[in-house]
This record gives C-alpha cells, sequence and structure tokens, in this order.
C-alpha cells in the first residue's frame, strides 16, 4: 500500500477553525510566518492541521478548504516537502509555476522565495526538517562538513522505487502516530524515525549532495592512509601539516592527498580537522562543569578561538558555547 489513507496524524489535530486569523497563527508557529489572503468571498470551510513532532523533523497535514494564496517566501532554516494527498496546489518557484498533483512530492530549498496557491480540495501533508539537523545527519553519513546549501532537485515521482519508498516511510509513520506507545511517542524512538527520513531522502533525492552521499565503498584503503590517520589521533593537539603527515608515512604530500580523497573523501588537512572538531564535541558534550569552551578548543590544538568556534558551528550547525550549556543542563 503506497497511498496514504484518510485523514493523516489523526491523534496529533492542533487546528479545527473556521477562523483565518487563528489559521494563519497556528500555521506560522507550526512552519513560518507567512503572508496569507483568503480568495473567496465567503469562508465557510474549516482549517484543519494536523502535527507530529519527531526531533528536528515535523509532519504536517493542513487542509484550508478555500482557495487561498499564502506567501512565506524562503524557508530560510528548514527544508520543506509537499504532497498533495487530494487536489492540486499551484506552486511559483524557480521563477516558475509548477502545479502539484497526489503524484509528486514537491521539495523547497530554505534560501528559494516560494509562493503556494490553494484550492478548496487541496489536502497537503508537508514535512519540514531542520536546516542544521539534516547538515549534521550529512556529516554523520558522510564524515564530510557540508560546504554549501543542500539543495534537492525540487520534484519527487511517487511511481519511481524512491517515490514509493519515501511513501511506504511516511506511511508506516502515520500508522505508528495512531499507536499511543508507538516509536513516536519516546525521544529515541522519535529521533530514530527523523533520522530515517532525511537517511531516505539524503540517498534518494538526486541534488548537490547525492554524489558524496552515495559514493560506492572503496577497496581497503593503502596502509599509509591508516597510518597517517593513526599518527592523527595519536598526535590530534599538535598543529600538525601534509609535510609532517606525509613524512611520518613515507610518501609524497601529493601521493597523501590523493590517497585521502580516493579513500575518505577529504584531503588529509580536512580530515584532521574533522577528527579534532570530533574530539571536540565528544568533550564538551561530557564536559564537567567548570569546563568553558577555552580549556577544549585549547586541548585540542585550536589556538584561535574564534576560527574553532565558526568551524564549529559549521560542522554542527550551533556555537560550542551552545553545546556545552544543552548537556550541562
Amino acid at each position: 500500500m503506497h497511498a496514504i489513507q484518510d485523514i493523516p496524524l489523526q491523534s496529533s489535530t492542533l487546528l479545527d477553525t473556521y477562523d483565518l486569523d487563528s489559521a494563519q497563527a497556528t500555521v506560522a508557529r507550526v512552519l513560518k510566518k507567512h503572508d496569507m489572503r483568503c480568495l473567496d468571498r465567503t469562508r465557510d470551510h474549516k482549517t484543519r492541521l494536523n502535527c507530529l513532532k519527531l526531533a528536528d523533523v515535523s509532519l504536517v497535514y493542513l487542509h484550508y478548504g478555500s482557495n487561498m494564496v499564502v506567501e512565506p517566501g524562503p524557508m530560510n532554516d528548514f527544508h520543506l516537502l509537499h504532497m498533495n494527498l487530494e487536489g492540486e496546489c499551484d506552486i511559483q518557484y524557480r521563477s516558475k509555476e509548477i502545479v502539484t498533483t497526489s503524484g509528486r512530492t514537491f521539495l523547497c530549498s530554505p534560501s528559494r522565495p516560494t509562493r503556494f496557491r490553494w484550492r478548496p480540495d487541496s489536502r497537503v501533508l508537508a514535512v519540514r526538517i531542520d536546516k542544521q539537523a539534516l547538515n549534521q545527519h550529512f556529516q554523520t553519513m558522510t564524515g564530510l562538513p557540508v560546504q554549501r546549501e543542500i539543495e534537492f532537485e525540487p520534484e519527487l515521482d511517487h511511481s519511481t522505487a524512491q517515490g514509493m519508498r519515501w511513501l511506504s516511510l511516511l506511511n508506516f509513520i502515520d500508522q505508528d502516530s495512531r499507536q499511543p506507545d508507538g516509536l513516536w511517542s519516546s525521544r529515541a524512538g522519535a529521533g530514530q524515525l527523523a533520522g530515517l527520513l532525511m537517511t531516505t531522502l539524503l540517498m534518494g533525492q538526486p541534488g548537490s549532495h547525492q554524489e558524496l552521499v552515495n559514493r560506492p565503498l572503496s577497496p581497503a584503503a593503502p596502509r599509509y592512509v591508516k597510518r597517517a590517520e593513526e599518527f592523527m589521533l595519536a598526535n590530534i593537539q599538535q598543529p600538525l601539516t601534509l609535510a609532517d603527515l606525509a613524512e611520518h608515512v613515507g610518501v609524497s604530500p601529493r601521493s597523501l592527498t590523493n590517497g585521502f580523497r580516493e579513500f575518505r573523501g577529504a584531503s588529509p588537512m580536512a580530515y584532521f580537522t574533522n577528527l579534532r572538531l570530533e574530539r571536540a564535541h565528544e568533550e564538551l558534550t561530557a564536559a564537567r562543569a567548570t569546563t568553558t569552551v577555552t580549556d577544549v578548543a585549547n586541548r585540542i590544538g585550536f589556538q584561535h578561538l574564534s576560527h574553532f568556534a565558526s568551524l564549529y558551528r559549521r560542522r554542527y550547525g550551533i556555537k560550542p558555547c551552545e553545546t556545552l550549556r544543552r548537556h550541562r543542563n
């Protein structure tokens, strides 16, 4: 079964109203602030909104029951996946107008302005994925930092293998949400469901990221690559250079760089920086009450605190001081 049945997320209703102001306020709270206009002379249909929050991912069922124009602009800090269960919506995106139907999911990137025209029969299931959470998930999957914004191809056809996997996963989560003790009801279970949604999207939907996520398994890395890794870990607090690493393993800097790019997907120095950031993250999440960000940065070998903070935020989506504060609390 690939079609989502009935009204999804029925156990998670947040809104059921005729009041337009209330509808706009609730949608703004769940998704983002937006301009909204009802094009009908009279408004005699309810707006219904159901929402299931799974860690940094939210599933939102929305039905306005009227001809509506919704203008959120760019999503900024999240990716939005828009799927018509019934009816159609007109979406202006990338200077084009696209008509979405029940056979496709439309993907909105964070930095792209978007405008929606809803019709009275439009029933939509949307998936909101936090941008920083998706970046972190990408980094966990690949071991590589996000160099630029992840941007997906804007349409996902439900008749493809990836489309059917996506629908099956949403179906499973919808059915789980109807059980009081479902996976969604615990923090661990909700986190796993959110991670599965992000993995399915990153591995299956074409975009700027796909070549890195779907790299084929390489043969075992040569010994000099593994020796360089061991040397990095044993000297993580030292200001190692490419020349230091090459000299230690007995190959030229060019050979070492080529080996790391082929078998680790990054240059030796980028790989070393990622190891340091991972060690810093581990220490911040396990820090004692008296530990400071400066203590951790110096211990790992980052001499310039502002540079460390910038690299850390790019990798983990938050400042190191915020990580420290969260885990102390």
